[in-house]
């Protein structure tokens, strides 16, 4: 299973790949777009931890 979310710009989604690498995800960019690559197995803990730290980045990082 992959999925991907697309970012409005390069820098934005730079910046929170790297921000979710920091937090140890496996993860992918190209250009505006990050890849998620989860697990074969994942837990809906796993899932909600990647969401938070999102929605953490989104509301306190700037840039």
């Amino acid at each position: 299973m992959m999925l991907s979310m697309e970012l409005y710009s390069t820098e934005k989604a730079e910046a929170l790949y790297s921000y979710l690498l920091e937090k140890r995800f496996l993860i992918g960019l190209k250009q505006n777009t990050i890849r998620f690559m989860p697990p074969l197995v994942i837990t809906k803990n796993q899932i909600e931890s990647l969401i938070e730290h999102i929605d953490f980045f989104c509301k306190n990082i700037k840039i």
